[in-house]
């Protein structure tokens, strides 16, 4: 039976444990095996639990004659432990006799294990790893060497190239000292030694470490098994991890390796010598997908027999790493999170695609747990680069949406971006949608091609999206062109939309026309924002559309209007046209975000029968400087190049743009003119760029006077970017103006997304701006304006002290059009447009303060040492004083008794007719004197020792009308006679009896032996009898006694010596009322063990000591006698007796025992000090006893030395 234990993969191919406590010996695995569901997955069985099952355990099942056992076992654990038993014993006894021997033919087996081959793998630049086989065919030589020398090197085998996941990596770390064997335990930066436990086991051979030369080397022989136990076994690739101390300190020893660190799969580990007999090669295998993504990109998916498929993704170029995923609709992390295959030099991973980090691409992708993959490699060489993975079918299918139709994503990096590292991509990523692909079981299933596209209905015909798009139109004879696009899927709505250069809004808002089940319309594209589509596009007020129309089939979408050619020719009259596509989802209902479902293409100007390109007339502002002879004919038209060239009539270099020649002379940027001189302040933030502004006021009512310029003859902008600075147009304050033919317009506008901006009063909010002015002189333009420091708009941000973020831009182009591009001709900088107030005053003020106030701060420390250091002394000299008392009350060595133990017979008692105080019977000779604890204990060998506890009834007698003396009289005859003793050979105590009344020293030594008289006692009686205080007629029973203080001490005595079995409590001259002590409630019997909290006669006579007693005057408190009693009667039981059963009790209840308001932290210090004490000599006493009584004493001890010590740094 498998109940304990594991399955190793590097041992048998199988991996797991068959129950969740592979350490524990019980009946789980035949509970397991009934009652858990098991899933084959072609080698095992396992469950939820990532517990397993082998088929030759689960065919105990199946087998009837085997079933009734596991069904039996699995009932009645008892049952399997005896059988268990009886077969152990049984082979233990006969061992393992009549065995028949097996000739195996080895050469069979030859092609299985040929021999190990070598081989060397570069883990990182510098760090060279190479590996032979040994002597032995499973032993293999590692040496791994680092060029530089360092202060130990490490080598580990992990299961995921980390450190720690499900498993703990297993390492080699060498030191000057030597090599060491450690497992990976915890990432702990401060003690590596934490981190990396040393082995039990150390076996490696041939080990060495050396560092000489400039390079340090670690050399060792170990099995190759070690090195695979995390592999699988068809595997050849094994995950290592390798560290090295600091360079910069050769001589420290093993210690954190900060980045000294880095891991790789390396391939061919392992790897055998090619066998003359291989198993039968697979049959050859088809894609199941061959799609060309791109010019350089090709990706094939082939599936196999057993669920998995193959996918490779082929670049031709070389880069630093390849990423492949699948996606939900075509996009990294939104509306779930994709999963990504991403191969590096270091190895190939699984990944999750979280969230987009440009700075930390651990956070935007993270590792996945689950690393399955079968076959993973990378490879860049030569200008070639693949990513090939073998996973299961299923990873394919995850995010199938619909039937069969699946995205996928690929993205690679950059040698100029990040050099062998996996960083961030930039441009280099895409996505690519596929129509009903979906990996079935078998590689019959191939995915069907893409449906054709629909014959084009017009003229002219362009096929996009890899043939799901076409785009078709045709001139007409009014000036217009009809266009017709289709697409195939059933898409919620379709749009096209001419651009200026192929995106949605910048340079300028592109015009669009949209189609969905509602209608078309024609809108500008003003913004990009996915999640507030009603903010990203304008519906135009002239919709100058001719039969326009959308239709939807349940596998198609088309749209179709026609339009004037001056939509098409709007932005580039020069140039071919750029056009834009987008359509929605299927699911969605209305207009909504096209996510990855868009592109940008451009049509030939001729094929839309638009005028070819006007060459551009030349500029009148700058005439051709005069020369000696004429210029040379221009060159043929070579529209939008700019070549220098010479000019033979003099040495002047001129440029040809277009057809025009233009003067170097012409191109000299003009001067700035001196109108910032008007303003209190200036700054020049480019050298084209400059602001200049005057604050007059306060910031609650005062206005800032603005003047912008710019070396353009376009628009110019400025913009406040609030405290929250990010993206320069979000969320940004911004003023724009130009000059148009000499009239100048400022706007006050809002900036919420990456678009042109939205003025202010066209969405219900204030225009802040006034006074304004400006003029436009020799290519520079200049705005002013003024404004309000304080708003109140929130579309506006308050200018307020000190530094305010910014962002400026003008138009590169001179274009005045405010919703023109900028382009690179932007910038940020911080500005101060109000000082700061100055309070360097206050300073001049507060210095000969705070001087004062340092020196009596300086003064009091000083003061102050020197007064705790008294109060430290003095702390000391009363603590050993309380030291001298405390050990003067306890002796932890032997039991001993300070005042003796004074007895009268039970025959003298019972003729005394009452209770007789201890003063009265010593002169009549009737108390019976024992001095030592020895004469007493040798008495109560041969004689009974009856121990009375009462309630006293008078302030001054303890039993003035006889009550208590009747019931004790009738406790010691049941007593007798329930236990077979003679009255004549027992002797009573009682307090009145045995305690001096008159001498209150001698009766705080006799208090304090109570320990040793309740130890001593035979029998424990408590005596309640109903009765009525005399004093304060006050109803005296069970619960009155419980109440006093004195009846607490004494029931607190007897429970420290362990035994209540002989205490009882006697309540009526009835024998029925009677009755073991035992019996009672226990929230009854655990008041006893608060003393102190219980009344006194003392504290009640004077009002807890306020007043003066009447007859006795000023009174001494009894809680203060009775501190050392209760200190000696707990210490005697909690040292002397390690089997006392109450002893967890006493010890949760100390509090309750030793209140703070009574005993302060110095007496608690000095009582567990002398327990520290006795217990460290009953330790040494004990050190040859019993197991038990060693766990007892050292579970006792360690609390309270950590108690002490705690208690005393806490005092001092």
């Amino acid at each position: 039976a498998h109940t304990v234990g594991r399955c190793h993969p590097h041992f048998s191919g199988f991996n797991g444990p068959w129950t969740l406590t592979p350490l524990t010996f019980a009946n789980t695995y035949f509970v397991d095996m009934m009652n858990k569901t098991w899933v084959w997955d072609g080698n095992q069985h396992n469950a939820a639990d990532a517990t397993m099952m082998l088929a030759s355990d689960l065919n105990l099942l199946n087998d009837t004659s085997t079933r009734a056992w596991v069904e039996a076992y699995a009932e009645d654990e008892s049952l399997f432990f005896d059988h268990f038993a009886r077969a152990f014993n049984k082979l233990g006894e006969l061992g393992a006799r009549g065995l028949a021997a097996v000739n195996l033919d080895w050469s069979l087996t030859e092609w299985r294990q040929p021999p190990l081959t070598g081989g060397a793998y570069e883990l990182k630049q510098g760090l060279l790893l190479t590996w032979d086989p040994a002597d032995d065919t499973d032993m293999v030589v590692v040496t791994l060497t680092l060029n530089a020398e360092v202060g130990w090197l490490a080598l580990a085998v992990s299961a995921s190239g980390r450190m720690i996941d499900e498993h703990r990596s297993k390492a080699i770390v060498g030191t000057p000292s030597g090599l060491l064997k450690r497992t990976l335990n915890v990432k702990d930066v401060t003690s590596p030694e934490l981190s990396a436990v040393i082995d039990d086991v150390q076996d490696l051979q041939n080990a060495s470490f050396t560092r000489a030369d400039g390079e340090t080397t670690i050399r060792f022989t170990y099995p190759l098994a070690w090195f695979r136990q995390y592999t699988p076994v068809n595997e050849e690739r094994v995950w290592l991890i390798f560290a090295h101390g600091p360079r910069e300190n050769p001589a420290a020893p093993f210690s954190y390796h900060g980045l000294n660190r880095g891991q790789a799969q390396v391939p061919n580990f392992g790897a055998r010598v090619a066998s003359s007999s291989p198993p039968p090669p697979s049959p050859p295998e088809s894609d199941n997908l061959n799609l060309q993504i791109s010019n350089k990109l090709r990706l094939t998916v082939t599936v196999h027999d057993d669920h998995t498929a193959t996918a490779t993704l082929t670049l031709s170029e070389t880069v630093p790493w390849l990423g492949f995923a699948v996606s939900h609709s075509g996009r990294m992390v939104l509306p779930e999170a994709s999963r990504a295959v991403v191969g590096t030099p270091t190895g190939v991973l699984k990944r999750r695609l979280r969230a987009k980090d440009l700075t930390s691409v651990s956070r935007s992708t993270e590792v996945e747990l689950n690393q399955d993959l079968i076959d993973s490699s990378f490879v860049s060489i030569d200008g070639v680069s693949t990513l090939r993975f073998r996973t299961t079918v299923d990873w394919f299918k995850q995010f199938a949406n619909g039937a069969s139709d699946v995205w996928f994503l690929y993205a690679h990096g950059e040698l100029g971006l990040a050099t062998g590292a996996f960083g961030f991509h930039g441009q280099n990523k895409g996505s690519v949608f596929v129509p009903s692909f979906v990996p079935s079981d078998t590689p019959d299933a191939f995915p069907p091609s893409p449906s054709p596209p629909r014959s084009p209905a017009l003229q002219n015909f362009k096929s996009l999206a890899d043939g799901r798009l076409q785009v078709s139109w045709e001139t007409e004879a009014n000036d217009a062109i009809h266009f017709l696009i289709h697409v195939d899927t059933s898409a919620s709505w379709l749009a096209m939309a001419v651009s200026e250069e192929g995106r949605m809004v910048l340079p300028n808002p592109s015009s669009s026309v949209i189609g969905n089940t509602n209608g078309v319309v024609k809108a500008t594209l003003i913004a990009q924002n996915p999640e507030s589509v009603e903010h990203t596009l304008l519906v135009d007020s002239e919709q100058n559309l001719i039969d326009a129309s959308f239709t939807r089939g349940d596998s198609y979408a088309e749209l179709s209007f026609t339009i004037s050619r001056d939509w098409v020719n709007k932005f580039d009259p020069k140039d071919d046209p750029w056009f834009i596509w987008a359509y929605g989802p299927e699911n969605a209902q209305t207009f909504g975000y096209h996510g990855p479902r868009r592109d940008n293409f451009r049509i030939d100007r001729d094929l839309l029968g638009l005028p070819p390109a006007t060459p551009a007339s030349p500029p009148t502002a700058s005439p051709p400087p005069p020369v000696a002879k004429p210029p040379p004919p221009p060159p043929p038209p070579s529209p939008r190049a700019t070549t220098p060239i010479t000019d033979y009539c003099s040495e002047s270099i001129t440029y040809r743009v277009a057809e025009c020649y233009v003067s170097l002379e012409s191109l000299e940027e003009p001067e700035f003119d001196d109108k910032y001189t008007d303003y209190a302040n200036m700054r020049q933030l480019t050298a084209e760029y400059r602001v200049a502004w005057t604050v007059e006021g306060d910031a609650s009512d005062g206005i800032i006077s603005m003047m912008l310029q710019a070396r353009t003859t376009g628009w110019v902008g400025f913009g406040l970017m609030g405290e929250k600075v990010g993206h320069g147009m979000i969320n940004t304050d911004i003023w724009m103006g130009n000059v148009i033919d000499g009239v100048v317009a400022v706007h006050d506008t809002w900036s919420n997304s990456v678009a042109m901006p939205l003025k202010d009063i066209d969405f219900g909010h204030e225009e802040d701006l006034y006074d304004v002015s400006g003029y436009e002189e020799n290519g520079i333009t200049t705005l002013m304006f003024k404004r309000s420091l304080k708003v109140s708009d929130d579309w506006d941000y308050t200018i307020v002290e000190g530094d305010m973020p910014v962002v400026y831009s003008w138009s590169r182009q001179n274009k005045d059009a405010l919703s023109y591009y900028h382009g690179p001709t932007r910038g940020f900088d911080t500005l101060v447009f109000i000082e700061p107030t100055d309070l360097s005053w206050i300073w001049l003020i507060a210095l000969p303060i705070v001087g004062t106030v340092m020196l009596m701060i300086i003064l009091f420390c000083f003061v102050d040492r020197i007064r705790s250091r008294r109060l430290r002394q003095m702390a000391e000299q009363r603590f050993n004083e309380i030291r001298q008392q405390v050990n003067k009350h306890v002796d932890g060595a032997q039991p001993r008794m300070c005042f003796g133990m004074a007895l009268v017979t039970a025959f003298d008692f019972m003729e005394s007719g009452k209770l007789v105080s201890h003063e009265e019977l010593r002169n009549q000779g009737k108390i019976k004197m024992l001095d030592t604890h020895s004469q007493a204990k040798s008495l109560a060998k041969e004689f009974s020792i009856i121990f009375i506890s009462h309630q006293w009834l008078s302030w001054t007698k303890p039993d003035p009308e006889g009550v208590h003396f009747k019931c004790i009289v009738n406790a010691l005859r049941a007593l007798s006679k329930r236990f077979n003793f003679e009255l004549e050979k027992t002797y009573v105590w009682v307090d009145y009896c045995s305690i001096p009344q008159g001498n209150s020293l001698l009766q705080q030594l006799a208090i304090s032996d109570l320990s040793e008289y309740a130890a001593l006692a035979s029998y424990f009686v408590v005596v309640v009898p109903p009765a009525r205080h005399v004093d304060t007629h006050t109803i005296c029973n069970k619960e009155s006694y419980q109440a006093r203080g004195w009846c607490r001490l004494e029931q607190f005595a007897k429970a420290c010596t362990g035994y209540t079995q002989n205490m009882f409590i006697c309540s009526g001259a009835d024998t029925r009322e009677f009755t073991p002590y035992v019996s009672e409630e226990r929230q009854w019997k655990m008041l006893a063990l608060q003393v102190l909290e219980g009344q006194f006669s003392c504290c009640q006579r004077t009002e807890n000591h306020t007043k003066l007693d009447p007859t006795l005057g000023e009174l001494e408190c009894d809680k203060d006698l009775l501190k050392p009693a209760l200190l000696r009667i707990y210490m005697n039981a909690i040292i002397r007796l390690p089997d006392c059963p109450l002893r967890t009790q006493l010890l949760e209840n100390e509090r309750n025992i030793f209140p703070d308001d009574r005993f302060d932290s110095d007496i608690m210090m000095a009582m567990r000090e002398k327990f520290d004490e006795c217990m460290v000599e009953k330790s040494s006493q004990h050190s040859d006893g019993t197991q038990e009584e060693n766990q007892i004493l050292e579970a006792v001890q360690s609390p309270r030395r950590i108690t002490l010590f705690s208690s005393r740094a806490a005092s001092l």
